[in-house]
């Protein structure tokens, strides 16, 4: 849902990738990717990791350590997923006539049902669409480790 809301808003609103937006945007995911693979090992061996192995999700069919790594699988794989998908945009795309900055795939436009549907503006936006997601996906990651951080403090105060 994030992904169609953030695409077709990035779309109506012409929202151009440039140079500069996916060179920070690929950094920024690096940066997060590399944040989440330090946690990992941070709470190898935490007493949190052993109180979510204790505790079973509300579905009732897993523990909590199954939902928080498969939050973090799903982060790692956004984040390499974004990465890819940035970086093969930057090799093809060509900088735009008009927008000195703008990168554009010239891909032209696609005619259906005598709507003209501008494809670069859509390659633009599925980027910004699959950014959202990522970004979302570590905001989970995230919340889940301050929900454990808070949860680590408590037991060493009992």
């Amino acid at each position: 849902m994030i992904f169609l809301a953030v695409t077709a808003a990035c779309y109506f609103f012409n929202a151009r990738l440039t140079e500069a937006l996916s060179q920070n945007l690929i950094t920024f995911f690096s940066i997060s990717f590399g944040f989440f693979t330090t946690a990992i090992a941070v709470i190898f061996n935490s007493a949190y990791l052993k109180q979510l192995y204790m505790q079973i999700a509300p579905s009732g069919d897993k523990r909590e350590i199954h939902v928080f790594s498969h939050y973090l699988k799903l982060s790692a794989y956004w984040s390499i997923g974004s990465i890819m998908i940035i970086l093969t945009y930057m090799m093809f795309a060509s900088k735009a006539g008009n927008d000195v900055d703008a990168l554009v795939l010239n891909l032209g436009e696609y005619i259906f049902r005598s709507v003209a549907i501008k494809l670069d503006y859509l390659a633009s936006a599925i980027v910004f669409g699959i950014s959202s997601v990522n970004i979302f996906m570590m905001a989970l990651v995230f919340n889940s480790l301050l929900y454990g951080l808070i949860q680590q403090a408590a037991d060493t105060n009992e």
